[in-house]
């Protein structure tokens, strides 16, 4: 039976995403809170959801899916938005070769907006390896965790702009809890049905800490990967752990939702990702 309260929160990370990023281009601060959130749920999300893929598909059939399904749509939309770009650039006569290539490398060579689709492509991918070929699952996900320690400060030292890379460097340990979390007997005995005080308040604290504890250094060192002294360690590891508590937040105010009329529209906005 499909677990409707993680469509919701899906639904919830979407329109996070819009409205996030305009309030937080405006310079409203108090919604810094949706920085920690709306990604790493998606990720979890896709973590947890990875598990029952792997268990149902060889490797290779695996790898065909997720081309089809992440792949295909990055280059089909980037290639619609690469021609939308041109034609701007003709209708505003700037036009010519410098333009056209820069277009080029920022859409397709450094994925400027659709990113998501090719770090979620390459952290299942990155994950699936280590799954599939170590018989071993916590020994497979312990390598796993290691050699993405290892990969990230490996890309600090080259042009991580690159597919956004650095976005693995800071989402993939989110795909990698939800995969855990699918295989841990706590997803059956922690209930996610809490009242309604009870996610209203955990909002609240969520919302507080995100403010009180927030920087621009530390969340772009955090964001980026980049640790180069204790005290940007020390940091990531606080964001970290707010953003895993955010996750949370979500999805038991999912649940809660989920007993609303307008659910069935996060149910279906979310179930179509």
């Amino acid at each position: 039976m499909r677990d409707e309260k993680y469509d919701v929160a899906r639904a919830i990370a979407i329109y996070f995403v819009v409205v996030g990023h305009v309030l937080i281009s405006l310079n409203v601060h108090v919604f810094r809170f949706v920085l920690f959130f709306h990604m790493p749920l998606f990720f979890f999300i896709s973590g947890y959801f990875l598990n029952s893929s792997i268990k149902k598909y060889c490797f290779g059939t695996f790898l065909k899916k997720k081309v089809k399904t992440l792949i295909v749509p990055f280059l089909v939309w980037s290639l619609i938005s690469f021609a939308m770009n041109i034609l701007l650039l003709v209708n505003g006569g700037n036009f010519n070769l410098k333009n056209v290539i820069e277009q080029f490398v920022e859409i397709f060579l450094y994925a400027r907006s659709l990113w998501f689709l090719v770090i979620l492509f390459f952290s299942s991918v990155f994950l699936a390896l280590f799954v599939y070929s170590i018989k071993c699952k916590y020994m497979g996900l312990l390598f796993c965790a290691g050699s993405w320690l290892i990969l990230s400060f490996f890309l600090n030292l080259v042009n991580d702009n690159i597919l956004a890379a650095y976005k693995f460097k800071w989402l993939f340990p989110f795909l990698l809890i939800g995969y855990c979390f699918s295989e841990s007997p706590w997803r059956y005995s922690i209930s996610f049905v809490k009242s309604g005080i009870f996610c209203t308040i955990s909002l609240i604290i969520y919302i507080l800490l995100t403010n009180l504890l927030y920087t621009d250094a530390f969340f772009e060192a955090y964001s980026t990967f980049t640790y180069t002294n204790i005290e940007e360690m020390f940091a990531g590891m606080v964001y970290y752990m707010i953003s895993i508590f955010g996750i949370y937040v979500s999805i038991i105010c999912s649940q809660k939702l989920l007993n609303l009329r307008m659910s069935k529209y996060l149910k279906f906005i979310g179930g179509q990702l």
